[in-house]
This record gives C-alpha cells, sequence and structure tokens, in this order.
C-alpha cells in the first residue's frame, strides 16, 4: 500500500530549527518507498519558480533573411550600395528571367570598433559578403533583440529596386534589431540592422510573427527615431540603386 504524502507534510513540524525535526524526517524518507521518494521529489520542483524570459531578450535566429529569401524565391544575392567605415547599405536580391528584385532592403550600422576577434569576418563583410553568412562561415553563433517593428510609406528608391510600379501603394514592412554573435564563450554586439521588405515578399504580421512585437524602451528611442528618419530618406532616393559617388 502507498504512503500518503499529504500526512507525511502533515507530520512534519513546521519550526525553522531543522536540527529538531530533520532526523526525523531523514527517517521517515529512508523507510519510503522509492516511488513515494520521487513522487514528493516531483512535487517539489512543480513548485519551484521559473524565470520568465526578458523583454527584448537576445533569440537565436530562425533560418537567416538569406536562407528565408533563397527559399522563398530559388535564389539569393547581395548588392552593396551605400558602404563606410560605419554603415552599410545593401539589397539582398532573388532573381527572375535576369532581373535583381530587392526582397530587404538592409541598413547596417556596425559597431564602432568592431570585435578583435570579428575582425576577419567583417573584412569579408566589408569586401562584399553576406553578413549573416559570412558570420555562419566564420563559426559564430547569431542572436538577434528585436528593437522595433513598423510599417513605412514606400518610396521611389525602393520601388525601382524591387520592380514595383509608381502606382503600388503599399506600405513596407521593417525591422529593427541588434545582432550579437557567440564563438568559444565570447560574446559580441556586432552590428545594427534594419531590415524593409519588399510587400511580396514579408507583409508586417509576417514580420512581428518571426521577431514579435518588441515593448518600447525609453532608452532605444531616440536611436530608433533616428534609424527610422534615416530608412525613410534612403528609400525615397531615386539614385538608391546608383553606386554613391566618393
Amino acid at each position: 500500500m502507498g504512503m500518503n504524502t499529504d500526512r507525511l507534510h502533515k507530520a512534519v513540524p513546521r519550526t525553522r530549527n531543522l536540527s529538531l525535526w530533520l532526523p526525523l524526517w531523514l527517517s521517515l524518507v529512508t523507510a519510503m518507498p522509492a516511488q513515494v521518494v520521487a513522487q514528493l521529489a516531483a512535487q517539489v520542483a512543480a513548485q519551484a519558480p521559473i524565470a520568465a524570459p526578458a523583454d527584448n531578450a537576445p533569440r537565436p535566429t530562425a533560418p537567416l533573411n538569406s536562407d528565408r529569401i533563397r527559399a522563398a524565391f530559388g535564389s539569393y544575392g547581395v548588392d552593396v550600395l551605400r558602404q563606410d567605415a560605419e554603415r552599410r547599405v545593401s539589397n539582398l536580391y532573388s532573381e527572375t528571367a535576369g532581373s535583381r528584385i530587392c526582397r530587404t532592403l538592409a541598413i547596417s550600422q556596425f559597431s564602432n570598433p568592431v570585435p578583435e576577434p570579428l575582425s576577419n569576418a567583417h573584412r569579408r563583410i566589408l569586401e562584399g559578403g553576406s553578413i549573416g553568412i559570412t558570420l555562419r562561415e566564420e563559426g559564430w553563433r547569431i542572436s538577434k533583440t528585436p528593437l522595433f517593428t513598423g510599417q513605412i510609406p514606400n518610396g521611389i528608391g525602393f520601388k525601382k529596386i524591387a520592380r514595383l510600379s509608381r502606382q503600388d501603394g503599399r506600405e513596407l514592412a521593417l525591422v529593427m534589431y541588434d545582432l550579437s554573435v557567440e564563438r568559444a564563450g565570447l560574446e559580441y554586439r556586432y552590428v545594427t540592422i534594419t531590415e524593409i521588405y519588399h510587400p511580396d515578399y514579408l507583409s508586417y504580421d509576417e514580420v512581428t510573427s518571426i521577431y514579435g512585437s518588441p515593448p518600447a524602451r525609453a532608452d532605444d528611442e531616440a536611436r530608433i527615431s533616428s534609424l527610422l528618419s534615416k530608412a525613410r530618406d534612403l528609400i525615397n532616393q531615386p539614385e538608391l540603386a546608383q553606386p554613391e559617388t566618393p
């Protein structure tokens, strides 16, 4: 016959002086069947608090954006449209009938200075490499901390590289996030990226299903506002598809 664990709990005196009841408790546990001991352990474990994930917590990336574009459209490539020591603007495209169609306009703001262990990957990226693919090839584990998801009106510059008509009035979904990397116990924040999506690629609802809806944080408001202003200005530049003149 099994032991009633409720009675056992009631039999143990509620006192802060462990020396008074610990010997009794140990003797009772020793005499109990293993099944009852396991039951008590499970009850204790079930009552242990579980920490909830923090808001804006870094999350390991699912497929990279490059992987997702290739899976959706059958091809993927990168055109670097603007670049200096701290910023890069890239057209992440797929090809259809020989035409490059921008699926994501990525605005990348690199950490300054770039951590030394990332120097080789960073050099390859500045030479035109895809950020996510290059970091993965270098053995870095990628995580993203979402800052903001939203929508902005389309602009003439984006319509050109996305092969959209001037009459297309659909808004563009976007996300901003901090990208961090980890390898061999070393972790660094590498770059802040704003991604603006072709409306036939990712909608706002699809973006929030991937990144959630990050809660507003006062210490990020100025940075988000500045990044949004730069994004709006960029997609409205008619010469966006042209290489920037030094």
